[in-house]
């Protein structure tokens, strides 16, 4: 970890405090809420010291990985998403619903024993999420994946688990996350939300070299982060850091190359155009801009035929 981002640390050190994530939950107003988390920075440092001092040990894990995810309003595309990461070897998820109005809790009714549930009110409330679930649930959970919605882990190896690569990366016990490349799938060609699943409609996706697909999410060792304060990448205790599938350092948000023979994170990031308006009338959880309508533009590739998804489907009878 370079000066900058230690210090940058260091300053946004009360995230991963209890209080802050109660306080935000009842200050709306965000300047008042950042000199507040201003404020609570010895108390950041005073937390960070005594999880480097004593650090958890933990045996006898309750689930050997889970996922924690924020949403709002995307309950059409959760039983999906929770039933396709559950046959690929994800044993828990931990669900944080940032204000939605849709119907995501007749939706979740279906997952109640592989699903916790979490209301979290306000804007900007996702890093909180994230910190939340390091203090509530690093000993419950071996290892946490830290992913949005409309992206799916996916392992093209044989058998598509995603726990057994992951052994492979953590072997060395300093290594406290894995990060996981994106590969963007585009539109294909659908102007309006077509019917069925995302994964067996959205079959066009960027060449591999792609420049987004340099952006990465994060698949955590809890007791080795200390907090996010972004949410692609985490940041570690001393001693700690990330590596991707070739098990090579990788120092923060992006990598170098893209890497995606063995763990991938296919990102459906717009889908049909209509969908990406509706995606920026939610807003995002860590910036209050709207997102520009040339994003659709963006990440609108569609270069590469790839159906593996949907034989994956057919072959895990994912479509009942």
């Amino acid at each position: 970890m370079n000066l900058r981002r230690s210090i940058s640390v260091l300053i946004r050190s009360s995230a991963r405090l209890n209080l802050t994530y109660v306080i935000h939950n009842y200050v709306t107003n965000l300047k008042l809420r950042s000199f507040l988390d201003y404020l609570l920075v010895p108390l950041g440092l005073l937390k960070l010291v005594y999880l480097i001092v004593w650090p958890t040990a933990k045996e006898g894990f309750k689930y050997q990985l889970s996922i924690v995810c924020i949403v709002k309003n995307e309950a059409p595309y959760m039983r999906e998403w929770i039933k396709y990461h559950l046959s690929a070897g994800v044993e828990h998820i931990y669900i944080y619903d940032n204000d939605s109005t849709d119907d995501l809790l007749r939706v979740l009714k279906e997952f109640d024993n592989s699903v916790t549930y979490t209301k979290i009110n306000g804007n900007l409330r996702q890093l909180d999420a994230y910190n939340d679930a390091l203090n509530k649930y690093r000993n419950e959970t071996r290892l946490l994946a830290v992913i949005d919605a409309d992206e799916f882990l996916y392992s093209p190896r044989v058998g598509h688990r995603i726990l057994p690569e992951l052994e492979r990366c953590f072997k060395n016990p300093r290594v406290g996350g894995v990060v996981v490349n994106w590969v963007i799938y585009g539109s294909s060609y659908f102007t309006e939300k077509p019917a069925g699943l995302v994964t067996d409609n959205f079959v066009y996706r960027s060449h591999i070299d792609f420049e987004k697909n340099r952006h990465i999410k994060t698949i955590c060792n809890p007791r080795k982060v200390f907090d996010f304060t972004i949410s692609h990448a985490a940041n570690y205790f001393p001693g700690y850091y990330a590596v991707d599938e070739l098990l090579q350092k990788v120092a923060w948000t992006r990598t170098d190359k893209v890497s995606v023979s063995h763990l991938r994170l296919n990102h459906y990031y717009s889908k049909s155009k209509t969908e990406f308006l509706e995606k920026r009338r939610r807003g995002s959880g860590e910036v209050m801009a709207l997102r520009r309508m040339s994003e659709f533009e963006e990440h609108d590739k569609n270069d590469v035929f790839d159906d593996s998804m949907r034989v994956y489907n057919s072959e895990n009878r994912l479509r009942q």
